[in-house]
């Protein structure tokens, strides 16, 4: 990889780390109840969801199936993101990404896209699986 392609890809994924890291400093506080641990996890999905405009396939109303054909597109599991939003994503970071962005060779720029799409679909997908942790009286752990 060459470093234009990794500055492009660490600029895109930096928004989506900063939100981690702001839930998991918040996560850490010792009096949470184990609602209020959900309810992190689940605003942080939200918060990349709309980062990067990753959609469940339960939302077809965005984009019909025919449509996810004509397009470029990434899907792991019930989540699936566009190379057209990541692209709109990358390119919301800023002239200087967008121009390295643009020095790339086509064949480039879709790998570029589709690291990015595998990173916020992997860490959408994992999270959306995280639990609270609990006690054995079903109360949020220590």
């Amino acid at each position: 990889m060459s470093t234009v392609e990794y500055w492009i890809i660490a600029c895109a994924i930096n928004p989506l780390a900063k939100a981690c890291n702001v839930t998991f400093v918040n996560l850490q506080q010792c009096n949470l109840c184990l609602s209020q641990q959900t309810e992190y996890i689940e605003q942080l999905v939200q918060n990349i969801l709309l980062i990067v405009d990753i959609q469940h396939e339960d939302d077809n109303e965005v984009m019909q199936w025919g449509d996810r054909e004509e397009n470029s597109y990434l899907e792991l599991g019930v989540w699936w993101v566009t190379f057209k939003d990541v692209l709109v994503h990358v390119k919301d970071q800023g002239t200087w990404v967008k121009d390295l962005f643009l020095l790339l060779t086509d064949e480039d720029q879709i790998g570029v896209l589709r690291e990015i799409a595998v990173y916020a679909l992997r860490l959408v997908k994992g999270l959306s699986l995280v639990q609270g942790e609990r006690d054995c009286r079903n109360n949020a752990a220590a």
